[in-house]
């Protein structure tokens, strides 16, 4: 027993050691790598938290990357948020799946949905409700693009009704 909960520990639970990184690993014949990871010699400056202004807009990035990628992960006040661009506008929800801890801004989006990596749930961006529970919401974030740039900002908490994923 106490190794079956090893296993379900070591192949689920986590993102270093998730099942995508298990089966990165197995593909590339490196399931149970013998060396340990090298870490660095020299010490690591810490990184500088974004500006936030009097409003409380945190700012995240250049609206370029965004249009890029569609779909990405960015840090306000040290928590994970998940950007995505629909139909020329961008979206904020927090970055952590409410069933599993997924990282979200790993998944995909689909319609104003976007989908958890780890086991498909999925969340309306345009208000951060849970489309598998509609009791659940992931915190929501304003977005503000000024010259070229994004800010965010905490929002309300969630309102309206969820909407559906698109069928197919």
């Amino acid at each position: 027993m106490r190794l079956l909960r090893r296993m379900l520990r070591l192949f689920v639970i986590g993102r270093a050691d998730g099942v995508r990184r298990r089966v990165a690993r197995a593909v590339t014949g490196n399931f149970w790598p013998s060396e340990p990871v090298p870490t660095p010699s020299a010490p690591v400056a810490p990184v500088a938290p974004p500006p936030v202004d009097r409003e409380g807009w945190t700012d995240v990035g250049a609206w370029s990357e965004l249009e890029h990628s569609g779909l990405m992960e960015v840090r306000v006040a040290g928590e994970p948020v998940a950007l995505a661009l629909i139909d020329g506008e961008a979206h904020a929800v927090s970055n952590t799946c409410l069933h599993a801890g997924g990282p979200l801004a790993e998944g995909t989006v689909e319609g104003h949905a976007i989908v958890c990596p780890y086991h498909g749930w999925s969340y309306d961006l345009t208000n951060g409700r849970c489309l598998v529970d509609d009791q659940l919401a992931l915190a929501r974030y304003e977005v503000r693009r000024t010259a070229g740039r994004i800010a965010l900002r905490q929002a309300t908490a969630a309102s309206g009704p969820p909407v559906q994923p698109p069928a197919g």
